[in-house]
């Protein structure tokens, strides 16, 4: 996985599963998503941003800071402590 802003890689990501793939573009944020079944079936999922960029992450922030509160209830410290861990699995599954 590269970061985002560098422009020169692919930003495209595909998972494979047990019954198929989906495939995202680009894998950080996606608006857009194609789900290929393994029985020849696809289906494409289109859902558009409420507003541009982190907006709805922001407003969350802001809205626990004002009501005190620690911690998100919606994304939980150990929620990001696990995608990190699953980012670090996937980088050294791609080494």
């Amino acid at each position: 996985m590269n970061n985002a802003i560098m422009k020169d890689y692919d930003t495209s990501m595909i998972i494979i599963g047990e019954k198929g793939q989906i495939e995202l573009s680009p894998f950080y944020r996606p608006k857009e998503i194609l789900v290929r079944y393994n029985n020849g079936k696809e289906e494409t999922h289109y859902k558009d941003y409420e507003f541009d960029d982190f907006y709805g992450e922001i407003e969350e922030v802001h809205q626990d800071i004002n009501e005190n509160k620690y911690e998100s209830e919606r994304y939980s410290h150990q929620d990001m402590i696990d995608g990190i861990k699953l980012m670090i699995k996937i980088k050294e599954m791609m080494l």
